[in-house]
Parts: C-alpha cells; sequence; structure tokens
C-alpha cells in the first residue's frame, strides 16, 4: 500500500503501536505520532476544508481486531459539523466500514453538551471538562466497539466515550485514531 508519503516522511510520522489509557486502560491503536506531515495532514483534514483526504487517511489505518467488530464515531458537536461543513469523524469512519467490512454505529453516541476546545487544556481539566459531556442513545446492541476519533492527546475524550457507552451495556474493545500524541506502549 502506498501512504503518499516519501520515506522520510513515513519513518517520521508512521509508528503504528498501541497505547492505553484511562482508569480501564483503554487500548488505543493509532497509525502514527502526531508530528510533521500526519499532523499538517489531519489539521488540513479536520481545519483545512479537505474532506477529500478521508479515503486517503482510512488508507493508512488497519482493523485492529482480525476478529472484526464496530466502528463508533466520537461525535463532533453540532456547531463545528456547521462551521465546519462535514463531521470528520463520521467521514472517516464510513471510509472505514467500507475499507474493513464493519458496521458503523453512528447515531449510537451522541454530544449531551458542546464542550469547549480541549487543546489548552492539561489531563484532569479535559476530565472535569468532558464529564457528562457525552449521552449513550439505546441500550448495547454490541460488545466488539471500536471508538473512532482523529487524535488521542490524553485519552479523555475516548475514555468519556466508553464510560458512556459502557454505563448503556456496550462492550467497548478500544480507540482507533489516526494520531496520537501519548508515548506508545508496546
Amino acid at each position: 500500500m502506498t501512504t503518499g508519503l516519501c520515506p522520510a516522511c513515513r519513518r517520521a510520522v508512521l509508528d503504528p503501536g498501541r497505547t492505553l489509557v484511562g482508569p480501564a486502560a483503554l487500548e488505543v491503536h493509532a497509525v502514527g505520532r502526531y508530528v510533521g506531515p500526519l499532523r499538517r495532514i489531519l489539521l488540513d483534514f479536520k481545519q483545512g476544508d479537505r474532506p477529500d483526504l478521508a479515503p486517503w487517511l482510512a488508507a493508512l489505518m488497519a482493523p485492529p481486531d482480525p476478529a472484526g467488530g464496530m466502528i463508533v464515531p466520537v461525535p463532533t458537536s453540532p456547531d463545528r459539523v456547521r462551521v465546519r461543513g462535514y463531521d470528520h469523524a463520521l467521514l472517516l469512519a464510513r471510509q472505514l466500514g467500507r475499507a474493513w467490512g464493519w458496521p458503523v454505529a453512528a447515531g449510537v453516541l451522541g454530544r449531551a453538551r458542546v464542550t469547549p476546545r480541549l487543546h489548552a487544556h492539561g489531563p484532569r481539566a479535559r476530565i472535569r471538562l468532558l464529564r457528562g459531556a457525552f449521552v449513550a442513545i439505546g441500550a448495547g446492541r454490541g460488545d466488539r466497539v471500536w471508538l473512532l476519533d482523529d487524535l488521542c492527546t490524553t485519552g479523555a475524550t475516548l475514555e468519556g466515550c466508553r464510560t458512556t457507552l459502557a454505563a448503556s451495556g456496550w462492550g467497548v474493545r478500544g480507540g482507533v485514531v489516526l494520531a496520537r500524541a501519548l508515548p506508545v506502549m508496546r
């Protein structure tokens, strides 16, 4: 598979690995580190009006479980979708669903309230700001759920989604992200 990145860029950013986050040690699988070209491409996808990057980004990602699963995208706030013109996580989830042959359960998780942007906040503040931010829609119907997001910085968002879904009977196996800002644990 070609990544569209030169060999030096591939070595710099594509570092698949497993990171454990949150009190439940949620397993998060990432394509690479949030640096250099991967960071720029991800910012273009998310903030640069480049929804056309979704298929290319999805091609970088490998399924975390060969036995299959269900993809649940982390919900984007309606305000951000309105400004951006698209839901980046949902676009990516749909591309992955087609590529991996996995169902995408887009309506399973919602936003209970809008949260501020988290990039300027530390881990404790993120956890506090995300408390009660998500809502499960309906009772659990799956035990092989993989949460999908673009970036894992502290893991607070994925852990908040996992906690919300688990309380409604969903079995969350882990998370899948394009980039991680956390150190990798193998």
